[in-house]
């Protein structure tokens, strides 16, 4: 992962006030902070800054630097109000503009990241320290062909970076070229054999794309500067449970499943007893929802085909799949619905929302319009646009009654097969069901449920697509999802998809036993 750029200590201090030795002493200060960032000691750092900032409020120095370290914890809020004064008093230092950036990409604010990393850029047109910004920006639109791109110019300026190799690994990867994939992790790990973050992903590809035995490579992994204990450990014993499961040592694998499961329960538990309320709320509200009639919300434009269900069961295979069809652009998870639901929300004066169900009637049209408008942008003259975005399952109703051409596949897969997938799979955030044996199928559960309500209130406007029908013949698969959409599949067949059916098949006692324990 690319480290926001340090800050640029040499500008020293913007208040005319301060002596010469006065300036001297607290740049002497500000460099130690630093020193202590760069080791890790974010504590000792941050205490630096603040007292600095206490004495000369308009420190840029000390500003960049507290504003690093709040990136660093993942306190965007708090990046944002030292970077966004830093490059108010400083406003061409590219260093501040590119950590502004990243701390908007934090918040969510992608439109005013690439803003700011469009300033750092024309400052240093040259610069190839802020492409890792772009990339990322990429990556958090979820536009990996771009993200892809772009770690490939960084590698070609940077060819021995592990972590661009490990980037450009991870977008093939959402982009289902798990080749490619596999040859750019190869390569990541062996320009860094002692990352457990280029393992983990290694581990991820099917068995067909791993090309290093992970056991052996598991021995010389170390954890890595800024890495948690915990992160570290989890990613070891995923890594271990995915190896061991590739050498059908599966009495391994499960063991070191539930070493993850254990390492992770106390950070997700509680969040998942937090969600049941409004789960089960969600399930009573789609099964009161009216039906919505076959056309509703039709206009000009893309149609919009959301692929849901529960990771792991299969949306990335089928969106792969439905690509082949003439006019498809692949959203992956882009959130469509949710951006636009933010957009309306704070354009109204509400309070800023991603849930469509938390928008009076009255802004149905604004968000209509809002939705149609970010469509368009992302089509670039498709005919037809994917979104995989598992968390729209509560809100599929109001989607569908509401905005305009949409259609709905909602994937189902073994609980089983399903599960195993799940719970040997790290998250970046959310999930929390994930790590727990009886939570995990309880959430499942859930999610069946409420596709099955929904289902039977769309009618014309969606239909289900079993896992297992899907990679038993693909053609006639994509020729209902095409029939869905309105449009003629080609002749050419598809090429198989990967099978991982029954993948669970020699765990099911030991997950029946786990559960009910």
């Amino acid at each position: 992962m690319h480290q926001p750029g340090g800050p640029a200590i040499e500008r020293g201090m913007t208040a005319s006030r301060d002596t010469p030795d006065h300036s001297h002493a607290a740049h002497a200060r500000l460099v130690e902070a630093e020193r202590l960032r760069r080791a890790g000691n974010l504590d000792g750092a941050q205490a630096i800054c603040q007292a600095l900032l206490k004495e000369h409020p308009n420190y840029v120095g000390a500003l960049q630097t507290l504003g690093v370290v709040h990136l660093e914890r993942r306190s965007f809020q708090d990046a944002y109000r030292c970077l966004n004064l830093a490059a108010l008093l400083c406003p061409e230092d590219a260093v501040t503009l590119d950590n502004l950036a990243n701390a908007y990409m934090g918040l969510g604010g992608h439109t005013m990241a690439a803003h700011f990393l469009s300033l750092a850029r024309n400052l240093r047109p040259h610069d190839h320290t802020l492409l890792w910004t772009l990339a990322n920006l990429h990556r958090e639109q979820r536009d990996y062909g771009a993200a892809a791109d772009v770690f490939r110019n960084i590698l070609k300026e940077l060819p021995a970076s592990a972590d661009a190799a490990h980037g450009l690994g991870d977008c093939l990867v959402q982009l289902g070229q798990i080749e490619e994939a596999r040859d750019a992790l190869d390569l990541a790990h062996r320009l860094d054999p002692s990352s457990i973050a280029i393992l983990y992903s290694l581990s991820q590809l099917p068995r067909c794309g791993a090309g290093i035995d992970l056991i052996p490579a598991l021995a010389k992994v170390r954890r890595q500067k800024g890495q948690g204990e915990a992160a570290y450990a989890m990613q070891c014993a995923l890594t271990r449970a995915a190896a061991c499961d590739q050498r059908a040592d599966h009495a391994g694998a499960w063991a070191s499943i539930m070493a993850a499961c254990r390492l992770a329960a106390p950070a997700h538990d509680a969040a998942f007893h937090k969600q049941r309320p409004f789960m089960a709320a969600a399930l009573r509200a789609a099964r009161a929802f009216a039906p919505v009639g076959s056309g509703a919300g039709a206009s000009a434009g893309p149609v919009v085909l959301f692929i849901v269900g529960p990771s792991r069961s299969g949306k990335t295979t089928l969106e792969k799949l439905a690509a082949t069809l003439p006019g498809v652009h692949c959203g992956h998870e882009s959130r469509l619905v949710e951006r636009a639901t933010r957009r309306t929300s704070q354009l109204a004066g509400f309070i800023s929302t991603h849930n469509p169900n938390d928008l009076p009637a009255a802004l149905d049209g604004q968000l209509r319009a809002n939705f149609a408008e970010d469509v368009a942008g992302i089509a670039g003259g498709a005919h037809i646009v994917t979104d995989t975005y598992p968390a729209i399952i509560p809100y599929v109703g109001k989607v569908a009654a509401v905005l305009p051409n949409v259609r709905f596949v909602f994937m189902d897969r073994d609980p089983y097969d399903t599960a195993l997938r799940t719970l040997l799979r790290q998250y970046r955030a959310g999930n929390h069901h994930a790590y727990g044996m009886a939570t995990v199928f309880e959430y499942l559960e859930w999610y069946r449920d409420m596709a099955r309500a929904w289902r039977g209130k769309l009618p014309g406007i969606s239909l289900d697509v079993a896992y297992g029908d899907m990679v038993a013949d693909p053609a006639a698969t994509r020729a209902k999802v095409a029939h869905l959409c309105g449009v003629e599949p080609p002749d050419k067949l598809p090429a198989p998809p990967g099978d991982d059916r029954g993948c669970a098949s020699a765990y099911r006692a030991m997950m029946d036993e786990a559960r009910s324990s």
